[in-house]
């Protein structure tokens, strides 16, 4: 007897191509917007292991930014962007959006 895929429960995957949100279809699936496999968003995805460098970034550069007079604060609000776009394709966790968000602040 053969069982139909489990649906992915967390909401953090996206489409890999579009960006749609893939909570709750089948990892065997196509994504409903585009049609692309949802089996290579999650592998890309976890290829990726939730990358929070640019996110990081953006708070390093912020702190030192508010410290440096403001030389490096223009490459830490670049880098909230950079975070948010990661996130909105899934290469990122929604987490490290604090990370980011303290970054283009203090930038």
């Amino acid at each position: 007897m053969s069982y139909p895929p489990a649906p992915i429960s967390s909401s953090s995957y996206r489409c890999a191509q579009c960006g749609y949100d893939l909570s709750g279809s089948a990892v065997g699936g196509r994504c409903p917007e585009c049609g692309s496999p949802v089996g290579e968003s999650l592998r890309l995805a976890a290829q990726h292991g939730g990358n929070t460098t640019n996110a990081m970034l953006s708070m390093v550069l912020g702190i030192i930014g508010i410290t440096a007079c403001g030389l490096v604060a223009p490459f830490a609000i670049w880098l909230y962007y950079r975070a948010k776009e990661d996130v909105r394709t899934g290469i990122s966790p929604p987490s490290c959006m604090g990370m980011a968000k303290a970054g283009l602040v203090m930038g």
